[in-house]
């Protein structure tokens, strides 16, 4: 029953159900109504009731639930109640991301062309600061990762934690490399070395060098080399599928920097996983009701609405992250 959720790409498209326009309900939540009207002023200029008939509609429809659930749920257990200066902040830093996307910086062009509204931005900017606080509360209550937790991962996966800035040079033989090695050590430079005798086809650009990154994206026996080798000391010639490599590791994470990266990584993970089992708590816990022109609402295995005359369960709807 676990599903993934972007809660502020999700509740991006919701205008609070209180004042609903409009007598045609599409939904209730907790005896508060949602109308066809609160939906469709969402969507850009030009957009009618016809669209309604569409998934689109129902997937939208879905999303303004589950917002609607959040924001109620976020409020009666935490208090959480953003100011008008919170909001009017995010909204300009959602205005300026969007005028980033624009060639002439235009707003409203960058609305257009993502099929956006004001309306929904504004409303974006107050469920972003919403789901921040939201998202703060939470971590406040998940376990702490343990230093078992944390000895158990490293021992699995080390290696995928820990990374390092690697400059190389690739031969076709281990004689060539043992070469190499030597001309190294004999004080020549490592960049004019690797653009005057490495296969590697951008080795004349980069002289070399792989710049810092994981030692996961490299072949096992490349990165336990890398792993193995002294910092500043070129390596032994070291065999992989590719050819012969002379290796000089300039900078790489100790075990106590990959332990301090896992125990970093693992409490991001407990924190998002238990904002999204509170989430989906809050929405199994209210009280749903879908107009069943539209279908029926269900959130298992993922909250949404599962189309009139279909057994098929919907998948949450795509949205296109536009405001961060």
């Amino acid at each position: 029953m676990k599903f993934a959720l972007r809660l502020v790409l999700i509740m991006s498209v919701l205008l609070a159900a209180c004042g609903a326009v409009g007598d045609r309900v599409a939904a209730t939540v907790d005896g508060n109504e949602i109308t066809v009207d609160d939906v469709l002023a969402f969507y850009p200029a030009g957009e009618d009731e016809d669209v309604i008939a569409s998934d689109t509609f129902r997937s939208n429809l879905s999303n303004y639930i589950v917002g609607d659930v959040i924001l109620s749920a976020a409020d009666s257990e935490f208090g959480i109640s953003p100011t008008d200066d919170e909001i009017e902040t995010q909204y300009q830093e959602f205005v300026a991301q969007l005028e980033a996307t624009d060639v002439d910086g235009n707003y409203d062009a960058a609305l257009e062309a993502n099929g956006l509204t004001d309306a929904r931005v504004r409303q974006a900017a107050e469920e972003q600061v919403v789901a921040t606080t939201l998202q703060e509360r939470l971590a406040e209550e998940v376990p702490a990762v343990t230093d078992e937790d944390v000895e158990a991962e490293f021992e699995a996966n080390g290696d995928l934690y820990r990374n390092a800035c690697i400059k190389h040079i690739l031969v076709d033989t281990e004689e060539e490399a043992t070469q190499v090695k030597a001309r190294l050590e004999a004080g020549e430079d490592f960049a004019t070395v690797a653009g005057e005798v490495s296969i590697e086809p951008q080795a004349t650009e980069t002289g070399g060098d792989l710049g810092c990154s994981n030692l996961s994206r490299y072949v096992p026996e490349f990165s336990e080399g890398a792993k193995a080798a002294e910092v500043g000391v070129v390596t032994d010639p070291v065999q992989t599928e590719f050819g012969w490599h002379v290796i000089l590791v300039e900078e790489i994470d100790d075990d106590a920097t990959v332990r301090e990266t896992i125990r970093q990584t693992l409490t991001g993970t407990a924190a998002s996983q238990y904002f999204q089992d509170w989430i989906l708590g809050a929405l199994e816990a209210a009280d749903v009701e879908v107009n069943e022109d539209f279908g029926t609402w269900v959130t298992d295995p993922q909250p949404g609405i599962v189309a009139p005359d279909t057994a098929e369960t919907p998948d949450t709807a795509e949205t296109t992250d536009t405001t961060g």
